[in-house]
């Protein structure tokens, strides 16, 4: 009852401080995101990681209207939909607020922030915090030591699963505090847009830029390195306020980048052979998913499932597609 109540008045009183401070705000949200392991967090029924309960606190921050706009239309529809299936007793109190914290919350945060802090304060936030996040990948890659994982965890089942540390062709791949390269690759990649769009001069950008691509690469990440590709090629093409200059030099030092790490990609890939091979069967693998999951409601329990002699018990842990692990939860 004490740790209740002790909770609860220092949530008050961080509320108080973080609603006078909206720059600290965002700086909090932004460490927690980077810096703070998924397995941090609390059970209070559902388990709670650090960056939802900061949303939370950022969200409950914002007193300001925004003009609405036809995608909150979307996501005020998917809400209510997850809100009336649980109503209607087909999906659990635990699966509906997983897939509001997980899709809703960040959502309303996003279109909120901007209402709080300066679209230039948020930009350049978010690089220099990626740009922070990317060199610890390159320490850690350089030292085959990631410090993210001796943080203890609040959810032990979540740090079996996400501490260890992943190899690939007798190099370990950079993680952060993500727990997967995957996600530190995706993440990193989309925030190469945020450091082209900073205005700062060009040299500085290109520098910053390199850096986050090449944290990228020792990820080791398909997805992380198309993800990256994709970003850089539409920032290019449509960001808005970059020069012709800028896009050139942009573009020129991005093949400039492949020709060194295409074969190293390459080399790597080639090295790990199988591993490699399986990570990318997977993804098809993951079609078995189909004959189960259902339009409305929740899936049933794939642990021990066999569909067509497909054995689905695999996907129990982990499904490495955010969409289909939000329609397989019960």
């Amino acid at each position: 009852m004490i740790m209740a109540i002790g909770g609860l008045a220092a949530a008050i009183v961080a509320l108080l401080v973080l609603r006078a401070a909206p720059r600290l705000t965002v700086a909090l949200w932004l460490g927690v995101l980077f810096f703070v392991p998924v397995w941090v967090g609390v059970n209070i029924g559902p388990y709670w990681s650090a960056i939802t309960l900061v949303t939370v606190l950022a969200v409950a921050t914002c007193s300001r209207s925004v003009e609405l706009s036809p995608a909150d239309g979307v996501m005020a529809a998917f809400a209510l939909l997850i809100v009336a299936q649980y109503a209607l007793g087909l999906v659990s109190l635990s699966g509906a607020v997983i897939a509001l914290s997980e899709w809703m919350l960040p959502y309303v945060w996003g279109r909120l922030v901007l209402a709080r802090v300066s679209l230039e304060f948020l930009v350049r936030t978010v690089a220099l915090t990626a740009v922070a996040a990317a060199l610890l990948a390159l320490l850690e890659s350089i030292s085959s030591f990631n410090p993210f994982a001796l943080i203890p965890a609040g959810d032990s089942g979540l740090y079996g699963v996400w501490a260890p540390l992943q190899p690939r062709g007798g190099l370990l791949r950079a993680e952060g505090a993500f727990g997967h390269s995957i996600a530190l690759g995706a993440t990193l990649s989309m925030c190469a847009a945020f450091v082209l769009a900073a205005r700062w001069r060009l040299i500085l950008r290109l520098a910053l830029l390199l850096i986050i691509a090449a944290a990228v690469v020792l990820t080791l990440s398909r997805i992380g390195l198309v993800t990256l590709v994709i970003t850089v090629a539409l920032s290019i093409l449509v960001l808005p306020g970059l020069s012709r200059r800028a896009r050139v030099l942009t573009g020129a030092a991005g093949l400039a980048g492949a020709i060194f790490v295409v074969p190293f990609v390459d080399d790597v890939f080639l090295e790990a052979g199988r591993e490699a091979g399986g990570s990318a069967d997977y993804r098809l693998d993951l079609l078995a998913l189909g004959p189960v999951l259902r339009p409305f409601g929740a899936a049933p329990d794939i642990t021990g499932l066999t569909v067509n002699g497909e054995y689905l018990g695999a996907f129990a842990r982990s499904i490495d597609c955010q969409s289909v692990f939000t329609r397989s939860r019960k």
